[in-house]
């Protein structure tokens, strides 16, 4: 575990000064090392910070197919926060993907494991990114009306962190304003 350690911290120091690229290829590695190995759980870790990683550096499909490869390894499992963590991933990559129906079912997993999340910090912060998912996935099936609704109702809701309300904010205002839009044609 000490090797694990030292990469995922090495991963994300790399990422924080711009070396995203390495970083990636860093936890590419030990994923491929943990292949080989039992530690199933380090497996997973990995490749759900490879995820995060990949998502933060915009990299959608590299992250969509580490994410992928953890909710595999973490559905059989009892690694509730595990679970937590990729279901919150994987409905951001979805999103980012366009696919409502995948959004919409991850953020219902993403939601309903939240409570899971490792951080305290998280168990609002995620349940917060689940029902802004809601709302985007509503968006990209075309109901823009419960998307402004889920947004406004993210945005108002004082138990979640303030970021994810001015988001929820920001986006709801985007929806009312891109449906004006499509109105005004």
């Amino acid at each position: 575990t000490a090797r694990f350690n030292a990469t995922i911290l090495h991963a994300y120091a790399q990422a924080c000064i711009g070396e995203g690229d390495a970083a990636l290829s860093e936890l590419d590695a030990l994923v491929r090392v943990l292949e080989n190995d039992d530690r199933i759980v380090l497996q997973a870790l990995t490749l759900i910070w490879q995820t995060r990683l990949a998502l933060l550096l915009g990299r959608t499909t590299f992250a969509a197919e580490s994410g992928r490869a953890a909710l595999q390894l973490v559905s059989g499992l009892p690694l509730r926060a595990e679970q937590a963590a990729i279901y919150s991933a994987l409905t951001e990559i979805a999103a980012a993907e366009g696919s409502a129906n995948d959004a919409l079912t991850f953020a219902e997993s993403a939601r309903k494991s939240a409570a899971h999340a490792w951080y305290a910090g998280d168990v609002e912060r995620g349940c917060a990114i689940a029902e802004t998912a809601l709302a985007r996935a509503a968006f990209l099936g075309g109901d823009i009306a419960n998307a402004i609704d889920l947004a406004t109702r993210v945005g108002s809701n004082s138990e979640y962190p303030a970021a994810q309300r001015a988001l929820a904010h920001a986006e709801s205002a985007a929806y009312a304003g891109l449906s004006d839009l499509a109105g005004a044609r």
